[in-house]
């Protein structure tokens, strides 16, 4: 978290600072993945804050730096993912991202501005949570014991990954130092989330639409 906050701070500094716009902005996420086996995982809404900066390249182009995190599950009605003697049914993974963004921005218009972004992320799991029903042999009852599990998942998921992110958004002007926006986005991981020796316990892709409010100061 350190390294984030220092890479943050140093490019803040470096650029021009008189046209520079520091934000904030939150909102919701639905997310769905992809798996290696044909049963659908849920849609799962969560949560989406961030923090960013934002910049001219040239007349209407801008670019945006920012540090977000961002909350998403991903979650199967029934798997049946062998990993030796162990069976794990419906498995459901609480993920936390850090996802460090450079945005490239078109926006045209006048006091309301219609806009559209998009760029490469890094993306960091700062947190996860595996719950699941575990089936596995017992050798005291000497036959197949079902208990459920909740525990780190930190060790069985990859922790960086790179992604991709695009949409558009308006941008209302409140006045001559303060805007204020609405934005969706559409998010793809490039990488498997989860992957390792047993193929059919991995999660190929995590996709997510954001759809956030927020608020540029002028500094």
């Amino acid at each position: 978290m350190k390294i984030i906050t220092g890479i943050f701070f140093i490019i803040s500094f470096s650029i021009n600072a008189q046209s520079l716009l520091l934000g904030v902005a939150g909102g919701v996420t639905t997310s769905n993945t992809e798996d290696n086996i044909s049963f659908d995982f849920d849609n799962y809404k969560g949560y989406y804050f961030c923090f960013f900066i934002e910049d001219t390249l040239i007349n209407d182009f801008h670019y945006r730096i920012g540090v977000n995190i961002n909350k998403n599950k991903a979650y199967k009605d029934y798997m049946k993912c062998q990993l030796g003697p162990v069976y794990y049914n419906d498995v459901e993974y609480l993920i936390n991202f850090i996802n460090m963004p450079f945005l490239i921005k078109y926006s045209f218009g006048r006091k309301v501005k219609f806009y559209l972004i998009g760029g490469p992320y890094l993306s960091l799991i700062a947190y996860s949570q595996r719950k699941a029903e575990v089936t596995s042999w017992s050798t005291i009852d000497n036959k197949m014991v079902t208990r459920n599990t909740k525990d780190s998942a930190n060790n069985e998921l990859n922790t960086f990954n790179i992604g991709l992110t695009t949409g558009g958004g308006f941008e209302f002007q409140f006045n001559n130092r303060i805007d204020f926006l609405l934005e969706s986005r559409y998010k793809l991981y490039l990488f498997p989330i989860k992957s390792g020796e047993y193929e059919i316990c991995n999660i190929n892709n995590l996709n997510s639409i954001i759809i956030s409010l927020g608020i540029k100061l002028k500094i």
